[in-house]
């Protein structure tokens, strides 16, 4: 018997209304969790207009992050530090905060559905391969994350799209459609596109009640898979009635398919589930009773407390939720931090006295070891005994990059004269 959270599903009565909001949805991808503390939420939403990327941490409220005529997909890096989306058909990515846009691929194929890899070093996508081989079919592409040529894991006359990498790394799970196949399935693959099986197969054994037995029977369309932080899981979108019609819910299953279960069922149809990383709570695009509008929703594991985030008259869909973004240290810790960098240990000081006397010092010590040699001259009277003495007069802090982790220090050295030569000192600092 097929493990199911209720011993059966809801029946809806205005199949039209479902029909309506199932062709507003669109899109419906999948995102791999990756593990760590919640986040933020990355979303699109035409709020202000065209589709842009906004982040939101459940309780607070949306910040709109690019400004662009269309940006979707959005898709939150394993260490909070990048977002990779979809910005003019191709695949994009930029900081956490929308600073430092990149646009990795350029070919004239459309790009969608851009994941992760769990090192954060590569991305899959879909995409057609018409400027390789003339097909129009979608199918599943990795390139490395700081751009370069993108590989093909997929190669069939049938669509693949929705690539979710395992947080294990060993296996990408995929939305597929094949010989055979009634109705779209959730597909696995090996990380190099080996091995492709489906683990949502038809069960037809009895289909004919109204609505079916989900113990006896599972079919219908299945889509955007998320894997679970713990890989463990895999959360995903299915339709239970024939032929792909009926409400679509959240279910979860094993990789490899075993313990299907049924989490949301209930009136508000949800699709693209995305975990949250601590792996307690699920959050998804739903869409209430009697309405079109789309938001982005919260609710438990188990698929209790269902609670929208937002709620708003605008269309927000494809949620990703991922860790906190490395923070920044602010000015005061980082100030302190190169102060004690900027200690000079010794200075190295070689005299070349004829007249006039050339002092040559070097740093040495923790501050840098690029402390360049400066020379200092003075005059000497005759006869004069040669006391050369250099000492470090003058440490100013003259600059702090926060988002580069960078500082610059001006030191001076003096000699016992009041001769003093002066050269600037870059440090790096650690957070």
């Amino acid at each position: 018997m097929r493990e199911t959270k209720h011993s059966r599903l809801l029946v809806v009565a205005a199949t039209t209304v479902v029909a309506l909001c199932l062709a507003l949805i669109g899109a419906l991808p999948g995102e791999a969790a990756f593990p760590g503390a919640n986040g933020p939420i990355a979303f699109q939403s035409d709020r202000d207009g065209p589709q842009e990327i906004y982040t939101i941490t459940p309780g607070g409220t949306a910040n709109r992050i690019t400004f662009s005529t269309n940006s979707s997909d959005p898709t939150i890096s394993p260490d909070g530090s990048r977002i990779a989306f979809v910005n003019a058909n191709q695949i994009t990515v930029m900081n956490a905060d929308g600073s430092g846009v990149t646009p990795l691929t350029s070919t004239s194929t459309s790009k969608q559905d851009p994941a992760w890899s769990p090192d954060g070093t590569r991305l899959l996508f879909a995409a057609n391969s018409f400027d390789v081989d003339g097909q129009t079919d979608l199918e599943i592409w990795v390139i490395d994350a700081g751009g370069g040529v993108a590989t093909q894991l997929t190669n069939n006359s049938f669509p693949d799209t929705y690539p979710a990498w395992s947080p294990l790394g060993n296996q990408i799970a995929f939305v597929a459609t094949r010989p055979g196949d009634t109705n779209r399935n959730i597909y696995v693959m090996d990380a190099a596109g080996n091995g492709q099986t489906s683990i949502t197969p038809n069960d037809f054994t009895d289909c004919t009640g109204t609505p079916p037995n989900p113990d006896t029977c599972y079919s219908g369309h299945d889509d955007a898979p998320a894997w679970s932080p713990d890989g463990l899981k895999i959360a995903y979108v299915h339709e239970q009635a024939p032929n792909g019609g009926g409400p679509p819910n959240i279910w979860t299953m094993d990789p490899s398919g075993a313990n299907k279960d049924n989490l949301s069922d209930g009136a508000v149809s949800f699709v693209s589930p995305a975990w949250s990383p601590q792996g307690d709570m699920l959050a998804a695009v739903g869409t209430a009773p009697a309405t079109t509008n789309r938001d982005i929703w919260v609710m438990n594991s188990d698929g209790g407390g269902q609670t929208p985030v937002e709620p708003n008259t605008a269309h927000d869909i494809n949620p990703d939720w991922g860790v906190p973004p490395p923070s920044s240290p602010d000015p005061l810790t980082l100030e302190l931090k190169a102060k004690k960098a900027q200690q000079l240990e010794k200075l190295k000081v070689k005299a070349e006295c004829s007249n006039p006397c050339e002092l040559s010092a070097r740093a040495k010590g923790k501050a840098d070891k690029k402390f360049r040699s400066k020379r200092v001259e003075r005059e000497l009277a005759e006869n004069e005994p040669v006391r050369l003495k250099l000492k470090l007069s003058k440490r100013k802090l003259e600059k702090i990059d926060d988002e580069k982790g960078k500082a610059t220090v001006k030191a001076t050295a003096t000699d016992s004269s009041g001769q003093s030569a002066s050269d600037k000192i870059k440090i790096k600092i650690k957070p």
